[in-house]
């Protein structure tokens, strides 16, 4: 399943797996995307997808906000949230997917949550390209957008356990 020569522009809400081109895709590729979005989502949310597994995200373009929102069923944390992929598990069997030449300038804001206090909540692996990345590989990009959490937060990746080469941040990033 490929995904080439994409846009969209707007409002996207949803629950888990919230992305602005696909919620979430396996054994795919998105080649030359482009998003201005803002996301509201409770979990598992990218700018351009919100779970990819085995799969890779090149040439890709993110601008917008995501805001992490309490769902009646978030108990004490929600994790995931990236400016190009929320959660990516990168493994193949035999090579390591990747996010090739993406940028982003996504603001990953504070959560809004309407039934409970807002300091009960953790936002956890959040990222300015992946928020929690499992065995994938960022490589050539960089993100400008501003990041905020409370567990692993960080300007390219929240949650690393995968391989960052050649990537950058700039933006600010609050812990």
């Amino acid at each position: 399943l490929t995904f080439q020569d994409v846009s969209y522009q707007g409002d996207v809400t949803g629950g888990v797996y919230v992305g602005g081109i696909v919620s979430n895709i396996d054994v795919g590729s998105i080649v030359n995307a482009s998003v201005d979005v803002n996301i509201v989502a409770s979990d598992n949310a990218g700018g351009i997808v919100g779970y990819m597994e085995r799969g890779e995200v090149i040439n890709s373009r993110s601008s917008g906000t995501i805001t992490p929102m309490c769902s009646r069923w978030t108990t004490s944390k929600m994790e995931s949230f990236g400016g190009v992929i929320g959660e990516f598990y990168g493994y193949d069997r035999f090579f390591y997917k990747k996010c090739i030449n993406c940028v982003s300038s996504m603001d990953i804001l504070n959560p809004v949550c309407s039934r409970m206090d807002v300091s009960e909540i953790e936002v956890e692996s959040v990222g300015g390209i992946v928020g929690e990345n499992i065995h994938g590989v960022v490589f050539l990009s960089h993100a400008t957008g501003n990041i905020e959490g409370d567990g692993d937060v960080g300007g390219i990746v929240g949650r690393n356990n995968g391989k960052i080469i050649y990537s950058y941040a700039n933006g600010s990033v609050k812990d």
